[in-house]
C-alpha cells in the first residue's frame, strides 16, 4: 500500500514493479499480486492521512457490506427473520474472523463481500430481462478476480445456481451470466493478461517446498468443531497455530436446515438442498478424504492451502441459518423472532470474543514507520519467493549501499531515482561493467545518450548489467509496458464502455431495485 502510494505520487496509477521491495532490488509483485484491496484503502489514507486508519476503514466496511448483501440475497428466500439471522452468522463466521484478526489476509476477507454479492447478481440478472444486471454482474466478478485468487472458484458455484434459478423450461434465461464472465474477463484483462504471459519470466521454483503444497495444510475431522484459537501459522497435521472450525452454531444451521427442507415450498426445496450440497462439499474438500480430488484435478492446487475452502463453507450455512426458521410454521412470526433473537446471542457468544487481534511477541510499526526506508530496511517481500524474477538464483543478504557500481575506473554523477525510472551520467576512460543494484527483468529498457542498449542479468543474484561504453556518456533505464500489457489495456477499455452502454442501454431507465 505504501509502494503503490509512492507510484500514484510519481504519475504511474496501476504500478506493476515496485522499487522497494526484497531489499530495494524491487519486484514485478502487482504484475501478478490482485490489486483491489490496496486500491480501495487508499482514498481513505488520503483522507486519513493513516496507513492504518486506511486499513480499518476499508475492513471495517468491507464487514458491513458482507451483511448487508447476505441479507438481501437471504431475505429473497427465508424472508426477514431468516435474511437477519443468516448475516449475523456470516459476519461473524469464524473462518471470517479467521481472515481478518489472525491471517490478516485482507484481500481475502474482501470475498466474503462478493460471494453474496455474486449470487445476488446473477439472480437478478437471470430472472430479470435488464441487461443493467448483467453488467453489474461483470463488475462484481471483476473486482473479484482481482482481490483474490479464491473468487476463480466463484463461476464454478454460480454457474449451477443460475440454471437452478431459471428452471428447466427457462435455461436459456441463464445466458446473462455467460455474458456476465465473458464481460468481467474483458474487465480485468489488464490484470490477468500480462501475468499469464510472464509466468514465465517469474522463479515459482523459489516456493519453499512445503510452504505451498496443499498435501501439509488439510482440516481434520475434530478441528473443524475445536473451538481452541490461537495466532500461529498453518502446519501439517493436527498442531496448527491458529483454527479452522467450522463453528458449533454452523454445524447446528446444517443439521436443523435438513430437518426444515422437508416443509419448504418446492422452488424453495431446491435452492436449500443446493446450499446445503455446496456446504457440505465445501467442507469435505478441505479433510484429507479428498485427497485423490486435489491430485487429479490440477487447478485446485492454486488454492495452495486446502482450508481456504471455509470460506464457502461459511457462506453457504450461513445462508442456511435462514432456512432453519422455516421450521416453524409461517404464521408463528413471534415464535420466528424469538428464534432469530436466540440465534444472534448464540452467534454472539460463541464468536464474538474471537474478535480481537493478540500477536504474541509481535511489535506493531507506528504510521511514523510506514516509509520506504522502513520497507527497505525490513526487507519486506523476502518471504514471498514467487515473485522473484527467475534470474536471481542467489537471494542478497543486504540492502546495497549503492543503487549503481562499476568496476574499474570511472564515475557516476546526477544519479536519479524514480520508481520505474533510474538515469545517471559517467565518465570512463575505457569500456566498464555497471552493476544496478535492481532486479533484471525483460520490461527494464536501457538507453545511452538516446539510443537503445542491451542489459543483462547478473549472476547470482539476478541485478541488471550494463556494458558502458568509454567517455562521457548519460544512462537512463526506464521500465515500460510491452504491447501485451498495452494490449490488454485497450481490452479493458473496451469493455468499460461495453459494460457501460449496458447499463444505459435505450436511454433512460427506471432505477433497477434489490
Amino acid at each position: 500500500m505504501i509502494e503503490i502510494n509512492e507510484c500514484i505520487r510519481h504519475g504511474i496509477l496501476y504500478p506493476r514493479w515496485l522499487p522497494d521491495m526484497y531489499w530495494s532490488r524491487g519486484g514485478p509483485i502487482m504484475t501478478f499480486y490482485p490489486p483491489f484491496f490496496y486500491y480501495s484503502a487508499l482514498p481513505f489514507y488520503w483522507l486519513t492521512q493513516s496507513y492504518f486508519a486506511g486499513l480499518k476503514i476499508s475492513i471495517g466496511l468491507g464487514i458491513i457490506l458482507s451483511g448487508v448483501f447476505m441479507y438481501i440475497l437471504a431475505r429473497k428466500y427465508w424472508g426477514v427473520a431468516g435474511a437477519l439471522l443468516a448475516a449475523a452468522a456470516y459476519i461473524y463466521a469464524p473462518y471470517h474472523i479467521v481472515d481478518i484478526y489472525v491471517r490478516g489476509a485482507f484481500p481475502e476477507s474482501c470475498l466474503y463481500v462478493f460471494l453474496p454479492a455474486g449470487f445476488l447478481l446473477t439472480y437478478k440478472a437471470v430472472t430479470t430481462s435488464k441487461k443493467a444486471w448483467t453488467a453489474l454482474l461483470a463488475l462484481a466478478l471483476g473486482i473479484s478476480f482481482i482481490t483474490h485468487v479464491m473468487s476463480l472458484f466463484l463461476p464454478l458455484v454460480l454457474i449451477p445456481y443460475a440454471l437452478l434459478t431459471a428452471g428447466r423450461r427457462n435455461w436459456r434465461r441463464a445466458s446473462p451470466l455467460a455474458a456476465g464472465f465473458a464481460l468481467a474477463l474483458g474487465l480485468t484483462a489488464f490484470y490477468w493478461l500480462p501475468a499469464a504471459l510472464q509466468m514465465t519470466f517469474m522463479h515459482i521454483s523459489r516456493i519453499a517446498p512445503g510452504q505451498y503444497n496443499w498435501r501439509d495444510h488439510f482440516v481434520y475431522p475434530l478441528q473443524l468443531v475445536s473451538t481452541a484459537w490461537g495466532w500461529g501459522d498453518s502446519l501439517p497435521g493436527t498442531s496448527d497455530g491458529m483454527s479452522f472450525q467450522v463453528g458449533i452454531a454452523h454445524l447446528a444451521f446444517i443439521v436443523f436446515s435438513i430437518a426444515a427442507i422437508p416443509v419448504l415450498p418446492h422452488g424453495r426445496r431446491k435452492i436449500a438442498v443446493f446450499f446445503l450440497a455446496m456446504g457440505l462439499l465445501s467442507i469435505f474438500m478441505t479433510l484429507p478424504c479428498s485427497s485423490p480430488l486435489w491430485s487429479n484435478i490440477p487447478c485446485l492446487g492454486i488454492i495452495q492451502f486446502p482450508w481456504r475452502l471455509l470460506l464457502f463453507a461459511n457462506f453457504f450455512t450461513s445462508l442456511l441459518a435462514g432456512a432453519t426458521l422455516c421450521i416453524l410454521r409461517p404464521e408463528r412470526k413471534n415464535a420466528r423472532w424469538v428464534a432469530t433473537t436466540l440465534g444472534i446471542i448464540l452467534i454472539l457468544a460463541l464468536y464474538g470474543r474471537y474478535c480481537r487481534a493478540v500477536y504474541p511477541n509481535t511489535t506493531f510499526p507506528t504510521d511514523a514507520e510506514c516509509t520506504r526506508s522502513t520497507i527497505i530496511e525490513k526487507a519486506l517481500g523476502k518471504h514471498e519467493l514467487q515473485y522473484l524474477p527467475r534470474w536471481v538464483k542467489q537471494l542478497p543478504e543486504r540492502v546495497p549501499e549503492n543503487k549503481v557500481t562499476l568496476k574499474g575506473e570511472g564515475i557516476i554523477e546526477a544519479l536519479k531515482t524514480a520508481p520505474d525510472k533510474l538515469s545517471f551520467s559517467y565518465s570512463a576512460p575505457e569500456e566498464t561493467r555497471c552493476s544496478v543494484n535492481t532486479f533484471y527483468y525483460p520490461c527494464w529498457i536501457c538507453s545511452i545518450d538516446g539510443t537503445a542498449h542491451p542489459v543483462q542479468p547478473g549472476e547470482p543474484e539476478g541485478e541488471i548489467i550494463v556494458r558502458l561504453p568509454p567517455g562521457e556518456h548519460e544512462v537512463t533505464l526506464r521500465y515500460t509496458n510491452p504491447p501485451s500489457v498495452i494490449l490488454a489495456q485497450l481490452i479493458s477499455l473496451v469493455s468499460v464502455i461495453a459494460a457501460v452502454a449496458l447499463i444505459l442501454w435505450k436511454g433512460k431507465r427506471k432505477w433497477i431495485y434489490f
